[in-house]
C-alpha cells in the first residue's frame, strides 16, 4: 500500500504508529519547528532518535563561526 497525506497530520500519525516500526526509529528533519513537532508524535521519546540532515547542520555551524580546523572536527 502506498499513501500520502496533505495537512492531515493526525492521520499520518495513526498510519506510521500502526506500522510495524523498528524499536529505535530515527527520524531526519531539516529543523522546521513544525516537521519536529509531526516526529515529536512517532513512538515514545526514547525510542526515537531526531537527526538534523547534513545540509541544514552545516549551515548552522557556519552561522555560529568557528575556525575552519574546528567546524572540519564537529
Amino acid at each position: 500500500m502506498c499513501g500520502a497525506w496533505f495537512q492531515e497530520n493526525e492521520n499520518l500519525l495513526k498510519y506510521a504508529n500502526n506500522q510495524p516500526l523498528a524499536e529505535q526509529v530515527t527520524c531526519v528533519g531539516d529543523g522546521h519547528p513544525g516537521i519536529w513537532k509531526l516526529m515529536s508524535g512517532i513512538k515514545e521519546q526514547h525510542n526515537r532518535r531526531e537527526v538534523l540532515d547534513w545540509y541544514h547542520l552545516m549551515e548552522n555551524l557556519h552561522k555560529i563561526g568557528g575556525s575552519e580546523q574546528r567546524l572540519k572536527q564537529v
